[in-house]
């Protein structure tokens, strides 16, 4: 059974506009499994930092050069319903200097508020954790997750998606439905894999060892075998992510 749906903000069906869903089997019909694609781009995030680049922007802190300098810049996403097809909607991610980077999804002449499956505010360390689930992938055409449409084709030739299961960093977050249909975040490293499921084990402190000297051994640990069915909610949100997106 999949697993229950994460929040996500802008699921919720309103009067008037259908809500398909990411895939009619989903996920065993993606061709990208445990992969996720970031939404922000490198060229607009260096404004990220003018918050704290004022003295060299704004000598003086003149008022106007300061609010310039401090308005957020947008970046447009068409949306589309295939590659190169028709454009059904917009993404559009908003770069506040001095804050985290959000979205929201433009339709018709409606906007709802986007948070991607992998959501980090602090944007300084290492790249920014702002990352949709990928669906599908397509020479520079990524489909991902989006709320009230379902999924949909962006053009994003110059951006790479990250596979879960590679990272440098082996530890991920596990979120699965407990009690009260609440979500229970685990702390897993994956131990084998294929496109079908994924083996894992509990995370041990030397799998994320910040301390002086060298990690300790592994204890002993029970390894438990995830379908894919399980790594996936219902809307087709990947419920895999890095678990220290800080570091130590």
């Amino acid at each position: 059974m999949k697993t229950a749906l994460i929040a996500l903000v802008g699921l919720l069906a309103l009067p008037g506009f259908p809500v398909n869903t990411a895939s009619a089997d989903c996920p065993l019909s993606i061709e990208t499994p445990f992969q996720a694609v970031p939404l922000s781009r490198n060229s607009l995030m260096g404004r990220m930092e003018n918050e704290n680049r004022l003295d060299e922007l704004c000598p003086g802190r003149d008022k106007d050069c300061v609010a310039k300098a401090l308005a957020p810049d947008t970046d447009d996403i068409p949306v589309h319903a295939r590659p190169s097809g028709k454009v059904i909607a917009r993404l559009r991610v908003v770069y506040p200097p001095g804050k985290g980077l959000s979205a929201e999804l433009v339709l018709d002449e409606s906007v709802f508020p986007f948070t991607p499956t992998i959501y980090d505010s602090d944007w300084g360390y290492g790249p920014p954790w702002f990352h949709a689930t990928l669906l599908d992938s397509r020479k520079g055409w990524k489909k991902i997750v989006l709320p009230r449409i379902g999924s949909g084709w962006v053009h994003l030739p110059e951006t790479d998606a990250i596979n879960l299961l590679n990272l440098p960093q082996k530890v991920l977050k596990l979120s699965r439905k407990g009690r009260d249909h609440l979500m229970v975040h685990r702390n897993v490293v994956v131990v084998t894999s294929n496109r079908r499921s994924v083996t894992v084990r509990d995370e041990q402190p030397a799998d994320m060892w910040c301390e002086g000297g060298d990690p300790p051994p592994l204890a002993p640990f029970t390894e438990e075998v995830i379908p894919l069915t399980d790594l996936y909610e219902d809307a087709c949100n990947l419920l895999l992510a890095p678990a220290y997106t800080r570091g130590c």
